[in-house]
């Protein structure tokens, strides 16, 4: 979230004499907009459920502002106080606004009409700000609202009433957004932790954040490391573009890798919108694949051994004919997937049980 935009005056006038206010008055916007360090639990009571809600209309208009005119206007505490409990435009009608003000368009009117709960007036341009975000925090209360109905599914059942009730209790102190610091060099916002409770497609965020938490647990001196979703895309546009790998900078895995301290790898291998899983043995010139939907294959797909072939040839020569080999056995067991949706939970299960001893991916575990 951007921090608090500097204060400008309200008759219109900012440091430039632009008689369009670029930025929201510090009362306005610390009223409406929450705090990045605001907890889940907070932030659900501050953006209530409107799902069954009529959404109001969001538009240009040629006459002057109505509201926010001034700091002492009669009624702002109630504007105030009716906009942070009503419904907000959809998300395309602000984003319209948006476009329009960073167009020639809304040099042909002066303000915003909007009919929000019972205020139907005309706003500043710079109430659009507002808006913005102000719909984040809503979607991330959806979001965080979406994940208490899928943790009550389990209430029910015995051996998961300990785990929901812990999740529930941490709510009260998870910020909603402020990144968290418990991963070395995965971002993870408080938002992005929602998105673990549920049947949703995890995200690369979601994804980097347990490969970091598994090679903290792993600690330094350990053998193996956890890939990033990022790595293979990086060495294929870094080949795309260079005969061998040569980075700018010198990096942290190049090292480990060519000094022999870190010979295991676990790659998240993307496949037309499905995650897949490589482990790679370097000192045996091998590697074990493993696809959720496919058990039975145990080829990986094209091109990615020999695009790792490439970088290894540079970090870590070798002979032609030492290039990596596929292995027809695992090292560990997982069941097939059969939603639609488990794939990315699968790879990172299989890492953690392979790296950690942690239990091995099973669909009716997911």
């Amino acid at each position: 979230m951007p921090q608090v935009p500097p204060v400008i005056d309200l008759d219109g006038e900012d440091m430039d004499g632009d008689p369009i206010p670029v930025a929201p008055p510090h009362h306005i916007w610390n009223a409406l907009i929450p705090p990045d360090s605001l907890s889940a639990t907070s932030l659900l009571i501050q953006f209530p459920d409107h799902s069954s809600s009529s959404r109001p209309t969001l538009s240009f208009h040629p006459s002057l502002p109505t509201h926010f005119t001034s700091p002492d206007e009669a009624g702002l505490d109630l504007t105030l106080a009716i906009i942070q409990t009503s419904p907000l435009p959809e998300r395309s009608a602000i984003r319209r606004i948006r476009e329009g003000l960073e167009s020639t368009l809304a040099s042909e009117f002066q303000s915003l009409h909007i009919s929000l709960g019972f205020v139907d007036g005309l706003f500043p341009f710079w109430f659009a700000k507002c808006l913005t975000q102000m719909e984040v925090a809503e979607s991330s209360a959806r979001l965080w609202r979406a994940s208490l109905r899928w943790l009550q599914r389990g209430e029910s059942d015995p051996a998961e009433v300990e785990v929901h009730s812990q999740c529930v209790t941490r709510l009260n102190t998870l910020v909603w957004y402020t990144p968290l610091e418990q991963f070395r060099s995965a971002v993870l916002h408080g938002t992005d932790l929602a998105g673990f409770l549920g049947d949703n497609w995890l995200t690369d965020e979601h994804m980097n954040a347990a490969g970091d938490w598994i090679n903290m647990r792993l600690g330094e001196d350990s053998h193996s490391r956890v890939l990033s979703t990022f790595f293979l895309g990086s060495l294929a546009l870094n080949r795309s573009q260079h005969p061998t790998w040569n980075p700018i900078r010198p990096r942290k895995l190049d090292t480990l890798v060519r000094d022999g301290h870190v010979p295991f790898l676990m790659i998240p291998v993307h496949l037309h919108c499905h995650w897949t899983y490589l482990y790679v043995d370097l000192m045996n010139r091998s590697c074990i694949y493993f696809d959720s939907l496919d058990p039975d294959n145990f080829i990986a797909p094209d091109g990615v051994l020999e695009l790792l072939d490439w970088w290894l040839a540079s970090v870590l020569p070798l002979p032609e004919e030492e290039g990596l080999s596929e292995e027809d056995t695992r090292n560990f067991d997982a069941t097939e997937q059969t939603d639609g949706h488990s794939c990315r939970v699968a790879v990172l299960s299989i890492m953690a049980h392979v790296a950690l001893g942690e239990e091995s991916w099973t669909q009716e575990g997911s």
